[in-house]
């Protein structure tokens, strides 16, 4: 068959030429939101638990959240001390977590556990760091809510005194004033900044009552609707659902996939340029007509209002709700915020505070640094002795010495009694030295001491090599 030449296009000359006048630009690629998929993923675990870990109340979310997003747990607390083992050579952090050694030790020996950490301790008035009671209101668990304060936190001391005549007493006093002022003059045992382990169901149908800047909020929202709560038809209808499994289930599970819907994304990509939060998702969930609506039928109340339910008529239903449906809403925010939180883990305060409480301990921590080496010596030197003896020893045909040495060496230590037992190990040596004659040695050495080939061989080379042969050696010379 034919081949038909085709004309070849042609090659070479300016390229640019052919693209005169057009401008070309590489097309930029923009992630819109940032993160927003792995905070989903964060809220979704969250929600498998009834309870929520924490989240922050009405006062924090309308008033500082600044203060809120900068808050961490013992866990992080500990991690970060980790990823800086230096801090763990300062006494007061060593104090923050009720660590106690009676010796100096090398920061890595040292191991701290959140576990022990005791928020009594760090505003108790007999230590007057005020940096410690300043990383107090920044840690979670030390201010949760307590049902018996209307806003409560861990039942501690708050006597704090002030001697203003002594510099060292106002050490940090007046950072951790500035930030009480910003959090309205807290008082330590009543600050209630967090609610932990709360049943997020609970609240959401109103078995469970949070603080008065919630519960106003619901109130005026519903009325803003107009429904005026009756609290006695509410409490009737929330044990309505609580005793209807089949209602409880439902109205748990619809509620659940709204929260995921209105808390998922709390900051838009402006958002985090301008380090704010305009809880985005949660306007755009929300879609009941401001005008007169009672309830927008989301996909998952629809079954609920046109399904198989007993226990409360459609009426009823409508109502009750309208009143979840606010609640949802407003816990939503707060969950959104304590999920910016764990997604920005801003520890850049806390990081502060530890500095300055190390900074503060630094005599300290170089006395405690000289007293280590000192330490380290009298461990090499104890070494070098414990060596001696056994050397000593296997010539005697002691050869199953080595745990008997070893055995409270480090209780010796310990007690600091080290010159004293060096002293006395040196005196054994010298005795056993003494008390081992060379002619009693001649022609039995090998009965003293196991005396293998390799060994043998390997001691042999070393008197060649030194041109010294010592007393150790002597069973082995005949080997030679």
């Amino acid at each position: 068959m034919t081949k038909i030449r085709t004309q070849k296009k042609k090659r070479g000359g300016n390229h640019h030429n052919n693209r005169k006048g057009k401008s070309y630009k590489r097309r930029a690629s923009y992630h819109i939101g940032g993160n927003i998929d792995k905070i989903s993923t964060k809220l979704e675990l969250l929600l498998i638990h009834d309870k929520l870990d924490f989240i922050p109340n009405g006062r924090i979310v309308d008033e500082n959240t600044k203060h809120y997003l900068n808050m961490i747990d013992y866990v992080r607390l500990q991690k970060i001390v980790d990823d800086n083992p230096e801090l763990k050579m300062s006494p007061m952090i060593q104090f923050i977590f009720d660590y106690n050694s009676y010796k100096v030790e090398e920061a890595d020996k040292i191991v701290f556990n959140y576990k022990n950490i005791n928020c009594n301790n760090l505003i108790d008035k007999q230590q007057m760091n005020y940096y410690v009671s300043l990383l107090f209101l920044y840690l979670l668990e030390c201010n949760k809510f307590r049902e018996d304060h209307n806003g409560g936190g861990e039942d501690v001391n708050n006597n704090l005194s002030v001697d203003k005549s002594d510099p060292a007493s106002l050490i940090g006093f007046e950072e951790y004033e500035e930030k009480r002022n910003e959090l309205e003059k807290v008082y330590i045992h009543n600050t209630g900044l967090v609610y932990h382990d709360l049943d997020w169901f609970h609240v959401c149908i109103g078995f469970k009552k949070l603080d008065n800047y919630f519960e106003d909020e619901v109130r005026s929202k519903l009325r803003a609707n107009g429904i005026i709560l009756d609290e006695d038809v509410i409490e009737t209808r929330i044990n309505d659902v609580l005793e209807d499994k089949k209602l409880s289930k439902f109205l748990k599970d619809s509620i659940k996939s709204r929260m995921l819907s209105c808390s998922s994304k709390p900051q838009t990509f402006f958002d985090k340029i301008f380090n704010t939060i305009s809880y985005s998702s949660l306007k755009e969930c929300d879609k009941r007509d401001p005008n007169d609506s009672l309830l927008y039928l989301y996909d998952e109340y629809d079954p609920i209002i046109f399904g198989d339910i007993d226990s409360m008529d459609k009426v009823d239903l409508v109502g009750f709700l309208s009143y979840c449906e606010t609640r949802q809403l407003i816990l939503s925010k707060y969950i959104s915020l304590e999920m910016v939180r764990r997604n920005k883990d801003n520890i850049s305060d806390v990081m502060d505070i530890l500095n300055k409480i190390y900074q503060l301990d630094i005599k300290d921590i170089k006395l405690n640094r000289e007293l280590l080496k000192s330490r380290v010596k009298k461990e090499k030197e104890l070494i070098m002795a414990m060596k001696m003896k056994k050397e000593k020893m296997n010539i005697k045909g002691d050869n199953n010495v080595s745990s008997d040495l070893y055995e409270g060496v480090q209780d010796d230590l310990d007690m600091g009694d080290t010159d004293e037992f060096i002293k006395n190990m040196n005196e054994e040596i010298r005795k056993d030295e003494g008390d081992i004659e060379l002619n009693n040695i001649k022609g039995g050495s090998d009965s003293l001491v196991n005396v293998d080939d390799a060994r043998s061989k390997r001691e042999c080379g070393l008197i060649k090599d030194t041109k010294n042969i010592y007393l150790y050696q002597i069973p082995f010379i005949n080997k030679c």
